[in-house]
């Protein structure tokens, strides 16, 4: 080997280490038909929750909480009391910090008393045109406590004048801004000359990136495609397409140049921060900087690397070295061509940087009546330093803890008061519904209980144990239903039960097909595309007046146009595996009689549900569905990673079904008797529709009682639409549940609704425990609930097995609704309006943007952002044992991304876990209000609610 080739193999290995470091910063979103929810902030995870937060907002120049008017909103609606904010600065130190006023009384009364600081730039307005220096504050000598202050003489304007002379910080007393160095040889040009790269870099980096990544939407299809985004890039700028471009004139010579040379990608980033006279030990930055410019694009080509077979339809050699090689190229050239330019001239003004301080400082000490003639400049600089020290992030910090503790005070006392109501004892029930874990469920499971006597419900993570590769009759590739930390080992496809049936229906769906792609080739012919254009001009604003005024009568209609003399064959899985070598995608096809066994077995053991059987076990899956809604997967089920949970649900019913799985249950003491027959089922959490499988296998005895059962789930469905609709707002909340359903089934259908359905928007709370301890609690869908029984699992096992895989999916959830609330422009993707699918796998602003990232400001509108309350029915050793044993479970438990509270099944204590132990809780609350039904509590009510009992179950 010879030293050139040596020295390339460092440089490729250097940069590569670097590409490593960097690239778990940039978002890990996949192509739309894959959205999986996930913690936005999945990079820090190994900081504390708030050390983590710091950092992303300094590296991303994002929010790191609610704004303080948010909360200043919730201390007047009793959402965060005095009591909450007590509770935050109990270990706050009381020596004295200015003047006689100790740090604990002035943080409470900071807290207390939220005041707006205005910006730099509005100086002159704040001091001229405000009576600011005319007259106290309306906060003036609030923070006193004695009662005997009556008598103080309210400051005269020429005493608040002094008093703002005498506050003037100094530098010393200002808070020093966090260094922000300039790595990117496009920030130093910008201050220097006014001019920006970027909008000559990025208009055109994401056409490319746009283009080369395109699924099938794009006219050409990129050169070379195949071998790379770099050598593709390369081909595309040496045919000279863009030689208008004077800033790109000698681009098609660089790009000949590193193909003679043989430059790998490696090789052209090193070359390009070489020409940029970056530091060796500023790269790191640097190549991080320019990647988050355009972080949509880089983690799309990051994440495509990492997983190419999520491409929608083309697998495309996507790498994350190419995207950045590419991207520094143009860089260069565009900085080269802005140092020729004339600088622009400064239009910048100077801003005293120092008054939004100087007003805080002056609000404050007419709170504690501090006066030019009593403070001393040593007290103006303890003054400053405690701003400082409790500044803006920690003010929000501390505002958080308070919302999430009034929340988790409410929610833990109310199981408390719930436990003295609810009566133990068990009767037959005529049927079981095993649910999803989903909090949308929660008021499904809770109308279930109210509607249908003695009927008993269950939830489990929504793939009920069978992680498998599914391909369902009319899917052309199959796809994992199951958490996205699990790999699926088994391969299903569904099958028409009759050969004749499945033929005839493919036959007329390519006749179909054929005629419908005609139609789309005839558009584009200079006759017939004439025609077309004539035919559609006509027809189109009926069809759009008609999606947006009848939107359900529309779709039913050209749904019935589409399907016209078309019936789709009844089916059957292919479950049972008849070879064990038999494969698929290179996995197992089908499952064994002992592996079905097994997967039921687990289920019910971790259910608690071994014993008692109804005659009716119902699986109920759950998916959306909705028009013009790229987010469609961020709907569905997360715990089919972003898929519908009706094939798991039928896959179970079946295996539960299976007569040789029974019998092998029965040596497992779980005894399945003949009158018990499990239904696959799906439930559609958009327009509250229910469908089920494999009904002509119910025997005939009990087709009736199924009828009768069916008939109630409707029921149900109209009594749950009833409440969601509730916080539609521009729908009217009918009195009556069948127009809500009708209203519900309006918005999945209608092409202009821009919220199908809020989605997990309410999340809050996962409680893992028996049912019975949340039974007849309204919980106001913000609750996982997940079934499971801790007198039957002794050594933590089933529940250690329960942690791993719900626990990240529903902490995945409730971080991302977080962050895409707290800042939906950086964090989330904005609003959904001006968005545009590009290619297939993602969604732009416009016709050119960086791809957004993270959900639509409809998805988390009413969301409030708060860690997940993680309630946990065992006992504090068993959960630090299980936190100890499961890393991915452990990082979020200690690090304070959820808050976890263990519930003794013992004492019916509650224990928070805080920094690093756990703390007995204590209860505040004495009374639960008790209502007959849910629709008593909610109706004509929009906002969140807190819990009640429900006492008419």
């Amino acid at each position: 080997m010879n030293i050139h080739t040596s020295m390339h193999i460092q440089e490729k290995h250097h940069i590569q280490k670097l590409l490593d470091d960097i690239r778990h910063f940039l978002p890990q979103q996949a192509p739309l038909q894959f959205f999986v929810h996930h913690n936005t902030l999945h990079a820090f995870e190994h900081l504390h929750f708030k050390d983590a937060i710091q950092q992303a907002s300094t590296m991303f120049g994002s929010e790191p909480f609610w704004t303080e008017e948010h909360y200043a909103r919730a201390l007047l609606e009793k959402r965060i009391d005095s009591q909450d904010l007590q509770a935050i600065l109990e270990d706050t130190d009381k020596d004295t910090v200015f003047g006689h006023v100790n740090k604990y009384d002035y943080r409470l009364w900071r807290l207390c008393h939220p005041f707006t600081i205005p910006a730099n730039h509005s100086k002159e307005w704040w001091l001229y045109e405000q009576p600011t220096l005319e007259k106290p504050h309306s906060f003036w000598r609030s923070g006193i406590k004695n009662n005997d202050n009556h008598h103080i003489v309210p400051p005269s304007s020429e005493n608040l004048s002094d008093l703002w002379k005498t506050l003037k910080p100094s530098s010393f007393d200002l808070k020093e801004a966090p260094s922000s160095l300039s790595y990117r040889l496009r920030d130093i040009l910008l201050k220097q000359t006014g001019h920006d790269s970027d909008i000559y870099v990025h208009s055109l980096m994401i056409r490319l990136a746009s283009a080369y990544l395109d699924q099938g939407v794009a006219h050409k299809v990129m050169p070379t495609r195949d071998k790379g985004f770099l050598v593709s890039i390369r081909q595309y700028f040496m045919s000279g397409v863009l030689n208008g471009a004077e800033w790109l004139d000698d681009i098609g010579n660089e790009m000949r140049h590193q193909t003679l040379q043989g430059y790998s990608a490696y090789n052209v980033i090193e070359i390009m921060l070489e020409r940029m006279q970056i530091q060796a030990q500023d790269k790191q930055q640097v190549i991080l900087q320019t990647l988050l410019s355009l972080k949509g694009w880089a983690g799309m080509f990051a994440y495509l690397e990492d997983n190419p077979q999520k491409a929608p339809i083309h697998t495309i050699p996507a790498r994350l070295a190419d995207y950045l090689a590419v991207q520094l190229c143009l860089e260069w050239f565009a900085t080269q061509y802005i140092q020729k330019l004339p600088p622009l001239s400064d239009i910048n003004h100077q801003i005293d940087i120092s008054f939004p301080q100087h007003y805080e400082a002056f609000i404050v000490a007419q709170a504690f009546n501090l006066r030019a003639d009593n403070i001393s400049p040593h007290d103006v600089r303890c003054l400053y330093q405690e701003l400082n020290s409790f500044n803006d992030f920690e003010r929000r910090y501390a505002y958080h803890l308070a919302f999430e503790r009034h929340y988790r005070q409410e929610i833990l006392d109310s199981i408390v008061l719930n436990q003295s109501y609810n009566n133990h004892s068990i009767s037959k029930s005529p049927v079981q519904i095993i649910c999803c874990m989903d909090e949308r469920e929660e008021s499904f499971r809770r109308y279930i209980e109210e509607t249908i006597p003695n009927a008993t419900s269950y939830g489990m993570a929504g793939f009920f144990g069978v992680a498998m590769l599914y391909q369902g009759l009319t899917d052309i590739d199959p796809r994992a239903l199951c958490p996205v930390v699990v790999s699926p080992q088994h391969y299903v496809k569904e099958e028409a039960c009759n050969a004749d049936d499945k033929k005839n229906f493919f036959k007329k769906l390519r006749h179909r097909g054929a005629w419908l792609n005609k139609m789309r080739v005839a558009r584009k012919t200079a006759f017939l595309g004439m025609i077309w254009s004539f035919v559609a001009t006509l027809t189109k604003p009926f069809l759009l007046i008609g999606r947006s005024l009848f939107p359900c009568l529309m779709h039913n209609t050209i749904d019935w146009f589409l399907n016209l003399d078309m019936e789709f064959p009844k089916t059957k899985l292919k479950l049972e595996a008849k070879d064990s070598n038999s494969k698929h995608h290179g996995i197992k096809s089908g499952y064994s009689i002992d592996e079905m066994t097994d997967i039921v077995c687990n289920s019910l053991k971790t259910l608690g549900l071994t014993k008692d059987f109804s005659p009716f076990v119902v699986i109920i899956g759950h998916g959306s569905s909705s028009l013009n809604n790229p987010h469609l997967a961020a709907y569905n089920c997360g715990a089919t990673g972003g898929g519908c949970g009706h094939a798991n649900a039928r896959a179970f019913a079946v295996m539960a079904n299976h007569v040789e799985v029974r019998k092998k249950l029965a040596e497992r003491d779980i005894f399945i008797s003949e009158t018990t027959w499990f239904i696959g089922a799906y439930h559609n959490t958009t327009d509250d529709t229910m469908l089920y499988y494999d009904i002509d296998d119910i025997p005939s005895l009990m087709i009736n009682d199924f009828k009768n059962l069916s008939g109630q789930l409707d029921i149900v469905c109209e009594k749950n639409a009833h409440e969601r609709t509730r916080r539609f707002t521009h729908t009217p909340h009918s009195p009556l549940d069948k127009q809500a359903k009708k209203h519900a089934e309006q918005h999945a259908r209608d092409i202009a609704e821009a919220r199908p359905e809020y989605g997990h928007s309410t999340n809050a709370v996962c409680f893992i425990g028996r049912r019975e301890k949340t039974k007849n609690l309204y919980l106001d869908r913000r609750c996982f609930l997940i079934s499971y029984d801790p007198l039957s699992d002794e050594g933590g096992e089933i529940l250690g097995n329960i942690l791993r895989t719900a626990g990240p999916v529903g902490a995945g959830i409730n971080l991302e609704y977080f962050f895409s609330a707290v800042d939906p422009a950086r964090y989330g993707c904005g609003t959904k309006l001006p968005h545009n699918i590009t290619g297939l796998i993602g969604v732009m602003d416009g016709s050119s943007s960086d791809l957004r990232t993270g959900l639509t400001w409809q998805m988390v509108e009413i969301h409030e952002p708060m860690r997940l309350l993680l309630i946990v029915e065992a006992t504090p050793k068993t959960l630090l044992k299980i936190a100890e044993k499961y890393p991915i479970v452990g990082q979020l438990v200690v690090n304070e991304w959820i808050q976890l509270v263990a519930y003794h099944p013992d004492t019916q204590e509650f224990f928070v876990f805080k920094d690093g132990s756990f703390v007995l809780h204590q209860q505040y609350y004495s009374h639960l209000t008790a209502l007959s039904c849910s629709k008593e509590y909610y109706s004509n009510k929009s906002h969140h609610l807190k819990p009640i009992r429900i006492h008419k179950a």
